[in-house]
């Protein structure tokens, strides 16, 4: 479960730093984000069924933001409306045994940001600039793509279209 976690915590907090928030202030949220999400999902986790439990393990930002992201961003002294500032208006994650993934808005493509076999693998990479992007408007499918021939990971390149 803690892989599955640092990875989603990760996710939202490379999508804070793209608005600002500085690296010692995004490593305080997701310490204390990982830490509320392991004590709400621990009698919600089953790796032997992944998708049981998966509505109750979902994160949102809507409409309404997740009270667990509420209140993470209170630990750091963010405001809800500065908090909703710094993440997208419209974002779902799901935090699955062996896998995480996300969706922006509620008809955008799902996609994966860490399985057990591509986080085994991962290596670090750099972000790229946007004149490197090949297509003004990337899908999910455009992304898969690009990513190995432009050695970044799905969460820097979901970072960099969400800035």
């Amino acid at each position: 479960m803690k892989e599955e976690l640092k990875s989603a915590c990760d996710f939202l907090c490379t999508l804070m730093k793209g608005k600002g928030v500085s690296q010692e202030m995004a490593d305080f949220f997701s310490a204390k984000l990982q830490s509320m999400l392991c004590t709400k999902y621990v009698d919600h986790w089953f790796p032997d069924r992944p998708f049981k439990g998966s509505g109750f393990r979902c994160i949102r930002i809507n409409h309404k933001l997740d009270p667990i992201v509420r209140s993470a961003g209170e630990s750091c002294g963010w405001t809800e409306s500065q908090l909703r500032s710094l993440l997208p208006h419209e974002l779902t994650v799901w935090v699955d045994p062996k896998e995480v993934s996300y969706r922006f808005g509620e008809n955008g493509s799902i996609c994966v940001v860490h399985t057990e076999s591509s986080h085994s693998s991962s290596k670090p990479s750099q972000m790229i600039s946007e004149s490197e992007i090949p297509y003004p408007q990337l899908t999910c499918k455009d992304l898969r793509r690009v990513l190995p021939r432009e050695g970044m990971n799905l969460q820097q390149l979901a970072a960099f279209v969400y800035s």
